[in-house]
């Protein structure tokens, strides 16, 4: 839980440091393919910068509701580990598909994802609201829609979003998120927590 809520702080006075510095931040912290042997902390720090308040917003927004119950059943080192092998896996994604290419990449959308695809896979029966669908659907549904939507805009490259970022955290979360289950099935939740090692 308190990680969850770190993470959400760290990301808003990032947010904030970027608004301070004119937006010069961006082009320290954000990953793009063009320059990642000349920046390369940008595949971690890029997680951490948002471009607008409503690209921060919706991402806290999601990491709050589904990254504190979802902390509390892995376990803090766990549910770090998730968030940031998510969100580096996401951008060396965005870095395959667009390499060469001097085009920043921010947001914690990779990151965020990972967490989306680990619950999911923890609790498949939990319904979820997501956008177009906007009536509520199970996340064992959401999730194969997750990846085709991603798949999709990926392909097609829909608007200014990084679906490359998003479907490579969704990626490691799932996978993860099975990792996770298997323990969780053969323990049982308390046990689980206290010996599952990773």
């Amino acid at each position: 839980m308190y990680t969850t809520y770190a993470l959400i702080i760290l990301n808003t006075i990032i947010f904030f440091l970027v608004i301070i510095s004119r937006g010069d931040l961006i082009y320290l912290l954000g990953f793009s393919p063009a320059r990642f042997l000349q920046q390369p902390w940008a595949i971690l720090t890029s997680i951490f910068v948002h471009a607008s308040f409503t690209h921060l917003f919706v991402n806290m927004l999601t990491l709050f509701f589904f990254g504190i119950p979802l902390e509390n059943m892995i376990g803090k080192r766990r549910f770090i580990t998730l968030y940031f092998l998510s969100g580096i896996f996401g951008n060396l994604l965005y870095f395959l598909m667009y390499f060469g290419e001097d085009i920043v990449g921010v947001g914690a959308s990779g990151a965020i994802f990972g967490v989306l695809g680990a619950f999911a896979i923890l609790r498949p029966s939990d319904y979820v609201i997501m956008f177009p669908i906007l009536v509520p659907i199970p996340l064992s549904l959401a999730v194969f829609i997750w990846i085709g939507l991603n798949l999709f805009g990926m392909l097609f490259q829909i608007g200014n979003i990084g679906y490359a970022a998003h479907l490579g955290g969704l990626l490691v979360g799932i996978s993860l998120g099975k990792k996770f289950k298997n323990k969780v099935y053969r323990y049982g939740i308390e046990e689980y927590i206290n010996s599952f090692e990773f």
